[in-house]
């Protein structure tokens, strides 16, 4: 009788014991999916992200899909529709918008979106800064802020002529002696963008 209660015993100690290994290791990879899971619903489109949007209907059946970059006023164009707002909106609510935008002008009776962000939310900063390299994109950012970034200028910088080029090309510049003293000069940084600070030469 006392060898049969003591295999009970041991029995559960041993379900206990495995019940905690379970809550112990598997508890925060569970815990941590479900915040990687709230991270990715929870994204913002900014300005300058490309989002790819493919309309599954069979009128665009094999067809790529539309690749833009958000503009400077938060739009973007699509066919029949125009422009739409897209920045400061998750994918999923832009999702929500294109579709009942083409619904609602009876361009179609049924129609799936899906909207990726397919950009690196990255920006650059080189040349004469502190700590120059690449750093993530967090949003409303201008020049003089993303040079804060890299550590700021040196005593050797150049700073009345930065360069600002954009992921299309285009280059701008800024002068940053003034536009620290008037944030209306500073210019936007948006993903991928790269700013180079030359050498001041006395």
């Amino acid at each position: 009788m006392m060898r049969f209660l003591n295999i009970i015993r041991w029995s559960a100690v041993g379900a206990l014991a495995w019940l905690f290994f379970l809550g112990v290791v598997f508890t925060p990879a569970n815990s941590q999916s479900a915040e990687a899971t709230n991270l990715v619903s929870s994204q913002i489109l900014q300005v300058g992200d490309v989002v790819k949007i493919s309309l599954e209907h069979p009128e665009w059946r094999g067809k790529p899909p539309f690749e833009q970059r958000i503009k400077e006023d938060g739009t973007i164009t699509l066919p029949y529709i125009n422009s739409i707002q897209a920045a400061r909106k998750s994918p999923a609510q832009l999702e929500k918008e294109i579709r009942e935008a083409y619904l609602n002008q009876k361009f179609y009776k049924h129609l799936s979106v899906i909207v990726m962000s397919t950009e690196n939310r990255f920006f650059f900063v080189y040349g004469i800064v502190k700590l120059p390299g690449r750093y993530p994109y967090v949003g409303d950012l201008t020049v003089t802020r993303a040079i804060a970034t890299a550590g700021g200028f040196t005593e050797f910088s150049k700073k009345d002529n930065v360069t600002v080029t954009r992921q299309d090309g285009t280059i701008e510049k800024v002068d940053c002696e003034k536009a620290e003293k008037n944030p209306a000069l500073d210019l936007p940084v948006y993903p991928g963008d790269t700013i180079i600070v030359q050498r001041r030469w006395l």
